[in-house]
């Protein structure tokens, strides 16, 4: 029995490590995962103002040169 209980023991043990490196690779990507869609958001408001910039240089040349858009 006692055996057993040792056994158990390190099982325990061996649980206990797993579910700290578990925490720890979590909270991790959590972090990664914040600076991603940080990263993805800062990226899309530069897209979205490139978009902009572009509409409005299309929208003067062609009132420049008397096209009009579609």
């Amino acid at each position: 029995m006692l055996d057993e209980l040792q056994t158990l023991g390190g099982k325990l043990t061996e649980l206990a490590g797993l579910v700290r490196a578990l925490r720890e690779e979590n909270h991790s990507l959590r972090q990664q995962l914040a600076t991603a869609k940080a990263e993805l958001a800062e990226t899309r408001g530069r897209v979205d103002s490139a978009t902009r910039r572009i509409d409005a240089l299309v929208e003067r040349l062609a009132a420049d040169t008397g096209v009009t858009r579609n």
